[in-house]
């Protein structure tokens, strides 16, 4: 199985960094539960868990998080812990199912050649609605080592029966242009995909 070189850049600093913008995490997740059907949430990268901890304890989700990071554990609500485990995104998975997966920002941090594994795994899911987002090519942030524009994964989704809901996608950014204070990326990249 593969084994991601690259996850030596996320330890405690990195996700002591997310700790600061839990507000713009909750501005998401509401607007998850107000707009996107389902009972069960995966999240396939969760880092600090922020998302499915607020659609858990806040809008009573069963949700599930997987992220390859060592260190993700220290970092993820006790509410949720038990609910998320160590998985090597390089590698191929068959995840546990969910309504909705839930893959932000975390693609353009595995190499280039994990981008169809990657989605692949989401794909695993079974997921009705795949809401994604991936750095696109410019943005600045730490280990971007894969940048792409939003049509090669819009590609990659179409391949295997998914197509956007530009409709929704846009209603995220403009619900909450000015609600997001720290992670306006978020805006930039977000996309919603259904299955056909």
């Amino acid at each position: 199985m593969p084994r991601d070189k690259n996850l030596i850049y996320y330890d405690n600093n990195f996700f002591n960094m997310h700790l600061a913008w839990q507000a713009d995490y909750f501005e998401i997740s509401s607007w998850i539960n107000r707009n996107i059907k389902g009972e069960i949430f995966g999240d396939i990268g969760c880092g600090n868990g922020f998302i499915i901890r607020d659609l858990h304890k806040n809008f009573g989700k069963k949700v599930w998080g997987v992220d390859g990071a060592g260190v993700f554990k220290d970092f993820i609500d006790d509410s949720i812990k038990d609910m998320t485990k160590k998985v090597d995104l390089t590698g191929r998975h068959k995840l546990d199912k969910a309504d909705v997966a839930i893959c932000l920002e975390v693609a353009e941090h595995l190499p280039f050649e994990s981008s169809s594994v990657l989605v692949d795994n989401i794909i695993s899911t079974q997921a009705k609605i795949i809401l994604f987002t991936a750095a696109h090519p410019g943005q600045y942030g730490l280990n971007h080592i894969n940048l792409q524009p939003a049509s090669f994964w819009e590609e990659k989704f179409r391949e295997r029966g998914y197509k956007p809901d530009i409709g929704l996608s846009n209603k995220f950014k403009e619900e909450l242009k000015w609600r997001l204070q720290h992670t306006p990326w978020y805006l930039d990249n977000f996309m919603v995909f259904e299955k056909l």
